[in-house]
């Protein structure tokens, strides 16, 4: 429980911090933790200052629950900063059944606090079964936070992944390092920005094959920047009931040779909830991608990306842009809470439904297609939709949907309809 005894009393102006006593670390190093605290011994002492504090030892992903207390002795306060780890690795399945590539299977492990710094790492991978399109894919995630505050965070990271799909006949490998900073002018505005290298490398299952590429080079390395800016006027960025979300970004890759061209690159999300009754509420998303330069193939976009047309195959549809409109209805029909378990303590579940349609198309840049493929001729030009329904689960952070969903004027061709169960953090908008 969330515990902030100083925020019970009134404090005097001339009050001043006097130690500061860090305990209930086992595994977190104290010099961690005390980077997080906005205030110093002989700062001057505020309920305002302990909430910020909070707030940021809690957003290294390090700890379950943090508390501060205080000990006035004179016009000087104590103050306890009281921690409870997350002390061991958390797997999570990856499942999934669709009509791209069947049934496939995996795990990733997270665990959040490596050697005590609150370095993340997420790890895992997934092996496609069905023998038309088998996909395999690894990754790796290194996450470091440098800083935080309410105003201002701080952070590096790695990524490692690596896919390959037998429809797409070619490997892809990519190592990512950034460095970004995050700051946050009004308490709904922030502004980011993202700087680092990536290199990619594509390469064709059979080194005979020429590589399916618009450029003489299979081989990527270039520094990028990404800016990005959001407005988040929702209730609950992990259960949002209400609000409203903007969120948009720009990429700009320059590329190291002359055989890479410049990649330019923007997205915009704009998503909206309405809520009907207490268990009842609507949620829109618009969501589009641009690529606005020339790239290598194995950098288009598929239908089957995190914004998608649920419902199809997720190479119906390929190119250098993406837009999608999505609409949902959400019910919460049960929620659950027990007393304290093994190892999770307190904890929290709910169980939902929901029901959503889809609309939206690959497309060249610029706006998409303002009329619906017409299938007998080809399901690569033009609108796609699709309807379905699914069931969730969480408990904050995590959460799991089993989807079943249709694509409309695909027929009722069992390689066209698309069932997904996958297991992520948060909702897909």
């Amino acid at each position: 429980m969330n515990v902030f005894l100083s925020l019970l009393c009134i404090f005097a102006a001339s009050s001043v911090v006097g130690r500061i006593e860090i305990v209930g670390n086992k595994i977190s190093k104290e010099n961690f933790i005390r980077r997080e605290i906005t205030f110093l011994p002989g700062d001057t002492f505020s309920s305002k200052a302990l909430a910020e504090t909070r707030d940021a030892i809690l957003s290294t992903g390090a700890f379950k629950e943090v508390s501060l207390s205080y000990l006035l002795s004179g016009d000087t306060a104590l103050v306890k900063v009281d921690v409870r780890e997350k002390k061991f690795p958390m797997p999570y399945p990856r499942l999934g059944l669709d009509a791209s590539t069947g049934l496939y299977l995996g795990i990733g492990v997270l665990y959040p606090n490596l050697f005590g710094y609150g370095v993340h790492i997420d790890a895992g991978g997934e092996l496609g079964l069905r023998f038309s399109t088998p996909r395999h894919r690894f990754y790796t995630y290194f996450y470091k936070p440098l800083t935080y505050n309410r105003w201002h965070g701080e952070k590096i990271a790695y990524a490692y992944s690596l896919l390959w799909r037998k429809d797409s006949r070619i490997y892809h490998r990519e190592h990512r390092i950034c460095y970004r900073q995050d700051f946050r002018p009004l308490r709904p505005l922030s502004v980011s920005l993202e700087a680092g290298c990536l290199f990619t490398n594509a390469y064709p299952d059979n080194p005979a094959d020429p590589l399916p590429t618009f450029s003489a080079d299979s081989v990527d390395c270039s520094w990028f920047l990404k800016p990005i800016l959001r407005l988040d006027l929702r209730d609950n960025s992990y259960d949002t009931r209400k609000g409203f979300l903007f969120q948009t970004q720009f990429l700009f890759n320059p590329g190291f040779s002359a055989e890479f061209p410049t990649q330019r690159a923007c997205s915009l999300s704009v998503a909206g909830y309405l809520p009907l009754d207490e268990k009842n509420w609507l949620a829109a998303n618009f969501y589009t991608y641009q690529q606005l330069d020339s790239i290598p193939v194995y950098r288009t976009i598929y239908l089957g990306e995190v914004h998608r047309v649920r419902g199809w195959k997720d190479t119906t549809q390929v190119g250098p842009c993406l837009s999608v409109l999505s609409f949902e209805w959400r019910n919460r029909f049960l929620d659950l809470e027990f007393n304290e378990l093994p190892l999770l303590g307190k904890f929290k579940m709910w169980w939902g439904a929901n029901a959503f349609i889809d609309i939206g198309a690959i497309h060249n840049p610029g706006l998409p297609p303002m009329y619906f493929a017409n299938l007998s001729k080809s399901p690569k030009d033009g609108l796609l939709s699709g309807i379905g329904i699914g069931l969730a689960a969480g408990t904050g952070k995590l959460v799991g949907k089993l989807g079943f969903s249709w694509g409309l004027g695909s027929g009722f061709n069992g390689s066209k309809i698309s069932y997904t169960i996958p297991a992520y953090f948060g909702w897909r908008f």
